[in-house]
């Protein structure tokens, strides 16, 4: 898999802070979201992509689509994105919050959601129905 995504390019980029979800807090935690795409210097830029260029060379695994079970929101809204039907700051919006609303409460740092616009050499999938 490391092949395909070798001349993967990072054309956007936004971040919201999501924190750590705990049950016991007294005061429910907030997620911080961006308003605006981040402006990339072409530095910044290329780490991310050779961040990206690297998890998915050694992490990544190939899309399989399971129509008949419905467990999260999360792929329809990476596909309205990727089709177009959505811009990529209301698109992450929605990913922080499943995200926010997924935790157990039981993670010790707070993670933060980079969602990029990624150009891979080749499709990453099929078309859906």
């Amino acid at each position: 898999m490391s092949g395909e995504f070798a001349q993967l390019v990072v054309d956007e980029t936004i971040f919201h802070l999501v924190p750590t979800r705990r049950r016991n807090d007294p005061v429910p935690a907030q997620i911080q979201f961006s308003e605006a795409v981040c402006n990339l210097s072409e530095d910044v830029r290329g780490k991310i992509q050779a961040n990206f260029r690297g998890a998915l060379a050694s992490h990544g695994r190939p899309v399989v689509e399971e129509l008949e079970v419905k467990k999260s929101n999360l792929p329809d809204r990476v596909y309205e994105y990727l089709v177009e039907q959505r811009d990529l700051v209301s698109v992450s919006t929605d990913l922080a919050e499943l995200l926010f609303e997924s935790q157990r409460g039981d993670c010790r740092t707070p993670p933060i959601l980079g969602c990029r616009d990624l150009q891979a050499a080749q499709p990453l999938g099929a078309a859906r129905p």
